[in-house]
Formats: structure tokens, sequence, C-alpha cells
């Protein structure tokens, strides 16, 4: 039954107020809907009218194509070194395997040069600070590319570096702000972008696990060599990102484990040739646990470290709360605390899985160093962690992992019971740092920052059983105590989200005080993807 010309244009102009749109009545879609990518709410069945409480449904959120940086075709665009042209000089041989192009005697050089003097002391200078900008040209291009160098590039920034920054921060504080400017510095940022991102890709295409491989020698060797020749940038901020990322990148493709701590060490050569200053308050720091049993300033500085936590937050949380919310900093700046994040945690893990600590700071010099520089917030954010865009909520409960990892390596040290047992009481009494109540319980925000928390009382928990098996050597697995906090543990892992990014870090930290931990110290970060080892440990 046809409509009368009258309840036509009834049905139209209704339709018309509520759209503010007039329509076609093309079928099956109208013009004006197609065109401007809406739902069409013109009923199907002639007979049909708008209910008079109709309301105009939201336009569904289409998929967007997301813009990666478009990295330079040219690799002259920036002048080489004496250390990069060498490399790239005899980059063109093909081989099927890639070889570290050091020798042994070439490494041991390299790592001894690394090694602490005993007689240095240090603190963090954080007031020298560089106060120009530096600034970017980026460009966009479409991420159609048959190039797969483009496409290794390309999953590096949007992938690689995107995955690496877990935490809820400022926005000019991700690892998309800070790290991606640096993939065009040089050719051997390049190469190093792109060894992550093939990488990066593996985990979804296994066939590209050897190519990660050699990319990852490639790289590594470049940027050894780079090194090695001591050039005048050394201690500049691009060798900075590239360390770190190869000490991520060392992880995803399980290389030789040496070379994340050869990676660390580097980044924390740089760090106190750019941060750490020859004043300290303290006597001695780096001799500390270097040799405890000969040492006679170890109680000092140990009763030192004993501060409340608490007292630190709020401070925090003064600094941050007198801070303009719009403030801006320049990208050296923020990328420094990148840097020092991106260090702090990557040490954290290799200090408790690595059997090459020995050429690794110890962290009681490293946090007594670190810390002023890293609870100094540079916004002002809903919470004061939110300056931590790698640690977050966890700055503490990695200070107490390292620390209790540390003492694993000297167990027939004299007073190594005795600082187990003191920082042990510090793990029994850690309070997780609090959400303000004026965010939502059920917002995003919320949700993110709670995850942040989760998983500092995760570590401090896992750096409670570290401390307990020091304490107990002959502790029983049905311990009472010792199961309390594994149920802890697990309960808090369950209120992650499965897919979030900070569910990884806290459980690499916790399957770390396992006693099977030899299984990710021979598989490297996949085993966090293995549904048998989870269920192993989460069930």
């Amino acid at each position: 039954m046809k409509l009368n010309p009258h309840e036509h244009l009834i049905k139209f102009e209704s339709l018309g107020r509520k759209r503010k749109k007039k329509c076609d009545e093309k079928k099956p879609i109208c013009s004006t809907c197609s065109s401007k990518d809406l739902e069409c709410i013109w009923p199907k069945d002639s007979k049909d009218k708008l209910p008079s409480n109709f309301q105009i449904p939201k336009s569904h959120k289409h998929s967007k194509f997301v813009s990666e940086v478009k990295l330079s075709e040219n690799e002259n665009d920036y002048p080489l070194t004496k250390g990069e042209q060498s490399y790239l000089s005899g980059k063109g041989e093909k081989s099927g395997t890639i070889y570290p192009i050091f020798d042994e005697n070439e490494t041991r050089a390299l790592f001894e040069d690394l090694e602490e003097s005993p007689d240095s002391n240090y603190s963090l200078d954080i007031e020298n600070r560089p106060e120009y900008r530096t600034g970017f040209q980026v460009d966009f291009i479409s991420h159609f590319t048959y190039d797969p160098e483009q496409k290794f590039l390309f999953a590096c920034a949007n992938g690689f570096i995107q995955a690496i920054g877990p935490q809820y921060t400022h926005p000019s504080l991700t690892t998309s702000a800070t790290v991606t400017p640096w993939i065009d510095k040089n050719p051997i940022m390049r190469m190093i972008a792109s060894a992550c991102g093939c990488s990066f890709l593996s985990w979804e295409s296994p066939e590209l696990i050897p190519l990660s491989t050699e990319k990852y020698h490639i790289a590594m060797n470049a940027l050894g060599s780079y090194l090695l020749a001591d050039q005048p940038d050394c201690s500049s901020n691009w060798v900075g990102a590239a360390l770190q990322l190869m000490c991520l990148c060392a992880k995803v493709t399980n290389i030789f484990p040496k070379s994340a701590v050869l990676n660390l060490s580097q980044s924390y050569k740089i760090i106190k040739s750019r941060f750490i200053s020859f004043e300290s308050n303290y006597q001695n720091v780096a001799d500390i646990f270097s040799d405890i049993s000969t040492t006679t300033h170890e109680t000092e500085y140990l009763n030192a470290y004993l501060k409340d936590f608490e007292s630190d937050y709020l401070l925090m949380d003064i600094r941050n709360s007198e801070l303009d919310k719009y403030g801006l900093h320049d990208f050296d700046t923020n990328f420094e605390r990148m840097f020092l994040e991106s260090f702090v945690y990557n040490y954290s893990v290799a200090i408790l899985l690595s059997e090459s600590h020995k050429y690794l700071p110890n962290p009681f010099e490293v946090f007594n160093n670190l810390r002023k520089a890293l609870r100094t917030p540079l916004y002002n954010c809903d919470v004061a962690w939110m300056n931590n865009p790698v640690s977050g909520a966890s700055l503490d409960s990695f200070e107490l992992v390292s620390k209790a990892s540390y003492l694993i390596k000297k167990l027939h040290d004299p007073l190594m019971f005795q600082t187990a047992k003191k920082l042990y009481d510090i793990a029994c009494f850690y309070t997780s740092p609090v959400i303000p109540s004026n965010i939502g319980v059920g917002s995003r925000k919320y949700k993110d920052l709670r995850e942040s928390v989760l998983m500092s009382e995760i570590v401090a928990k896992s750096a409670k059983l570290i401390l307990r098996k020091l304490i107990s050597m002959e502790i029983k697995v049905d311990d009472c105590e010792l199961q309390k906090d594994l149920n802890s543990i697990l309960e808090k892992f369950k209120l992650i989200t499965p897919n979030s990014k900070v569910n990884g870090i806290a459980l690499q930290i916790a399957w770390g005080t396992s006693p099977e931990c030899i299984e990710i110290k021979t598989r490297g970060l996949d085993i966090l993807l293995d549904k048998r080892v989870m269920c192993k440990v989460l069930l």
C-alpha cells in the first residue's frame, strides 16, 4: 500500500528534522548517509514510521589507517663518522650466517673498559640539562609498500617501540614520542630499527626468526664498531636510544645473554658521563657490595637506604601538583627520562636473570644515583608516577627486586643475611601508591592506573619471595607465608587485563623467582606466550 503524499511528507519531514539532512530515499542507503559515512535510518518498510522518542544512533567507529614515520631513502642525509664508514664499506658482503665481528680479545677489552672503578663515587646532578630543543622532521607515508626494509621500519615504529612503552603516561613521555624520532638519525639506527621490526614480526611469522637473528648481528656489529672506535658522540642521546633498543631486541630474539648486559653496561657509562657528577653524600658508594665484607661503610649506607617509601610518594605528589599542567620540556629532557627508565627496567630484569651480572654496577649504587632524577616529576599529571613511563607505580618495587636479585649472587658473603633481612622488612611493609578518589572507578584512566598499581604489588611480592628464600634457605614449598604470597600474586595477575602491556613485565619478574626460571633464560620472552607455561604459573 502506497503512502499518500501527505503521509509521505510527514515521514520525510520527521526524518529531516532528526537528521537535519534531506533524504533522497535511495535504497538500501541514501546518498547523504553514504557520503557522510552515516548509518541510514530510513525505514526499510515504507509502512513503518520512526518512533516519537527516536534518537539518531552514533556513527560506527570505522578502522583507520595508522600513519607511520617515513624514513629517508638517502642514507647520505647525515654525515658518516669513520666508525660508520668502516662498517658500511663492507656491508655488501653476503654470507649464510652472520657472526660478530669482535674476536674474543676485543670483546674482553670492551667489557673490561666498562668495569667500575673501585674508588668511584657519584651523585646525580639533574640540573645540568641542555636548554635547547632538538628538532626532528617527520614525514608520513602509506604503509602499503613492497620494500621489506620499509615494512621492518614500519613494524619497529608502530609495533616494537609502542609495545615497549607499557605505562599510562604523559603523551610527551611515551616511547613513540621519545624513541621513534631517532630511527632516521643515521644508518646505524636504521639497522637497529630494522632488526627490532623484524624480530617484532617474527612473533607472528616464525619463518622470520633466522632473518631477525642475522639482522641483530649486523646491527650489533655496526654499533659495537662505532663504540670501539671511541667516536666523540658516543655519549649522545641517539647512542642511548640505540643501546636500549638493542637490549630489548636481544631479549626478543634470545641472542647471546651477554649482549643485553653489554648494552646495559654501555648505557650506564653514558649515564655516568651525562647525568652523574662526582659529588656524593655518601663515600665509597661504588664499593658497596662489590666486596661487602671489606668495607666499613656498608651499614651506614644501608641504613640510609631504609627510608619510608610513603614519604617519597608524598614529596612526588607535592612536586607534581606544583607543576604547570601544560608545561613543556624540550625533547632531550623527555628522552632522558625515558632512557633512564628503560635502563632501570632492563637492568632490574638482567640482574635477576643474567649470569653476566659482574659486568653490571650494583643496584645500591644505581638507585642511589638515579633515585632523585626518577622521582622528579616533569609534568603535572593525575598521579605523580605517570612521570615514570616504564616503571609507573613500580619504581620502588623494581628497586627492591633488583637488590634482592643482587643478593642471590652474594650467598657466601657474611653480610648478605643481614642485608636481606632489612630488605625483607621493607618488603613486608611495602605500600603501593594510591589512585586519587577523583578518578572514576569505571573510567579507562582508572583501569590503566590500577594495572600499574597491580604490577607494582606483583613485583614487590616477587621481591619478598626472593628475600624469604635468602633468609630461610630450607624453606618448604608448603610454607604458610610463602603460599599466601603466591596466592596474592596469582590473584593480582587475574585482575590485569590479559592483553595489558604491563602483564608481561610483571610475569617475567614473578616467573624469575621460580626454580624453573632456566626456561626463560633459554627461550627468551616468547615463554610469556607459551600456554603450557602460563598454566603452570597462573593456575
